[in-house]
């Protein structure tokens, strides 16, 4: 028993006008679902697009890395599987072998530490490049020494670790970006190694000194600004948890945003309320 012509309700099931109702009708489900759930997808939504992506080539000794030149055989350590991957004492090695090849490792990805739970970390000399938000939210982590050979560390890098307490720097950097330190709240001592030829530490200051300008290029709470310093760099101390600070009469330039969000009343009470001096002597 045939009932009506079947050729024709087939094309009126397949015709673009049935499929756009059809559409329709599921993304206004869809809508009301989500309106009725707002936070809940919100919440969701926030979640996912904070986690790291879990992109990496191969996995060895419980280092995740990424090639960054099959030519020259060179890597790059990276996030592994969420936040948690690493975890206590790191130790990265300055070759590792995968598929009977033999890597360098020669950079620290982006994020690769990024809320991670390492307690110390074990760089190799090889390393020449720390990426942006490398070591963010290491709460764990007290002590990080970044080992000769290393030219740049970007912006972010070494940040928001709130247990951090020292940080030494060798005598390749050549490129410290100025957002590094900001939220280490614990931070008071930062050393630079004596022989670099581009930034340094005089007189134990705590801090990072652009060599050939004086210029003070990065702080931290327990920084000091030496009398020969000429010049603070912006930004180089905000975010800090410093307390009190005397500026030398050497000084005569301070870049924009200094001291943001050093104080929150900074401005309103600037020697009383900070202990900031100029040009006369501590008390």
């Amino acid at each position: 028993m045939v009932f009506g012509d079947t050729s024709k309700n087939v094309d009126e099931v397949m015709s673009p006008r049935f499929f756009y109702a059809f559409f329709s009708s599921i993304f206004k489900h869809l809508n009301c679902i989500i309106m009725r759930n707002k936070k809940l997808f919100t919440a969701l939504l926030a979640l996912f697009t904070s986690l790291p992506m879990s992109a990496y080539d191969f996995i060895v000794d419980g280092v995740a890395y990424n090639v960054t030149s099959a030519e020259e055989q060179t890597v790059e350590v990276t996030a592994g599987d969420g936040n948690g991957f690493y975890h206590d004492n790191v130790i990265i090695p300055p070759t590792v072998m995968f598929d009977e090849i033999t890597y360098t490792v020669t950079a620290i990805d982006e994020r690769a530490f990024y809320f991670s739970l390492i307690t110390s970390i074990s760089l190799p000399i090889t390393i020449r490049l720390i990426k942006g938000n490398c070591f963010y939210y290491c709460n764990q982590l007290k002590s990080l020494t970044i080992p000769e050979g290393v030219e740049t560390i970007q912006n972010w890098a070494i940040s928001d670790c709130k247990l951090l307490e020292s940080v030494s720097l060798p005598s390749t950097l050549n490129d410290f970006g100025v957002s590094n330190f900001q939220y280490c709240k614990n931070l008071r001592t930062v050393t630079v190694a004596p022989d670099n030829p581009i930034y340094d530490s005089r007189d134990d200051c705590n801090a990072i000194i652009d060599t050939k300008t004086n210029t003070l290029h990065r702080g931290c709470a327990g920084t000091t600004i030496p009398n020969t310093v000429t010049a603070i760099d912006k930004y180089s101390l905000s975010y800090t948890t410093i307390d009190s600070l005397f500026i030398p009469e050497s000084v005569k330039t301070i870049g924009a945003n200094e001291f943001f969000s050093v104080y929150r009343l900074f401005f309103n009470n600037w020697e009383s309320f900070c202990g900031i001096n100029y040009g006369s002597s501590q008390e």
